[in-house]
């Protein structure tokens, strides 16, 4: 009889330990059920509640113009993307609207940030334009950055900057840098011309980049026509020169046709 009696304990101490086993499986099932329903209901309030809708964005932007048109693109980017101008501010996709708004010409960063409970921050840094670009024949004017990218000006904004003519504008988009090398060559005397060392942007007017010859200058004061050449590495040397012998030819008021840099003396007539 003792053999049955121990084979009949063992049983009962095994039914025992599965019946704990399937307690805690099902208090775990339980728990797991418990955190998903929490979870998604947790998901919903924060993507579907009224109280994450955004409101109007914060825009950072230097040109009144331009903070415009950044909001029109962004209540452009959220009818497409989100059929609503007041989407949750959970579900916007911060990178995807950045990259949007940084397609606006006279843009060349933008940050997006959320700020809880339904406002969305926008930084924009505008490309600050070194010169002015004509556009023949319509009585419009771009700007170019240092980069060579063109794009529009606020027209409220006055500008006091030398401009560049014979661009070949032809072809050329909004937001894209102009890749003739002439163009490369006349901003890197811009460049130096507005350094404060040379300090001549003041006094001359107009690049004109037309002659394959080189680049030509116009002062203000009296048009004399200034032959830059092809700048070198030489060219700071020269635009040094060339500041004294302005000053000095305003102090006698003495007029010149040209002043000739290309050469190793400079020549003037």
């Amino acid at each position: 009889m003792k053999p049955t009696r121990v084979r009949k304990r063992h049983k009962k101490a095994k039914a025992g330990v599965v019946n704990r086993a399937a307690i805690k499986l099902v208090l775990i099932l339980i728990m797991l059920g418990l955190t998903g329903l929490t979870f998604a209901w947790t998901y919903h309030f924060f993507t579907t509640s009224p109280h994450w809708a955004i409101g109007a964005p914060v825009i950072e932007a230097k040109e009144g113009a331009r903070k415009k048109r950044i909001l029109d693109g962004f209540n452009l980017y959220c009818r497409t993307y989100y059929d609503s101008v007041h989407p949750n501010i959970f579900q916007l996709n911060l990178k995807g609207l950045a990259d949007y708004l940084r397609l606006e010409p006279g843009v060349k960063e933008v940050e997006v940030k959320r700020q809880l409970p339904k406002t969305v921050k926008i930084l924009v840094k505008e490309r600050k334009p070194l010169a002015i670009i004509p556009v023949p024949g319509t009585g419009r004017f771009l700007g170019v950055d240092r980069e060579g990218v063109i794009f529009g000006l606020d027209s409220g904004e006055e500008y006091d900057l030398p401009f560049i003519t014979g661009v070949e504008l032809e072809g050329y988009k909004l937001g894209e840098p102009l890749k003739a090398v002439s163009v490369k060559e006349v901003l890197a005397i811009i460049d130096q011309v507005g350094d404060p060392e040379i300090d001549l942007l003041s006094q001359i007017a107009e690049f004109n980049i037309a002659d394959p010859k080189g680049i030509i200058g116009y002062t203000i004061r009296q048009a004399t026509q200034i032959r830059f050449g092809r700048p070198g590495h030489e060219i700071k040397e020269k635009l040094l020169r060339l500041k004294f012998l302005l000053k000095y030819l305003r102090e006698r008021e003495e007029r010149k046709e040209y002043i000739d840099l290309r050469f190793k003396d400079i020549v003037m007539k």
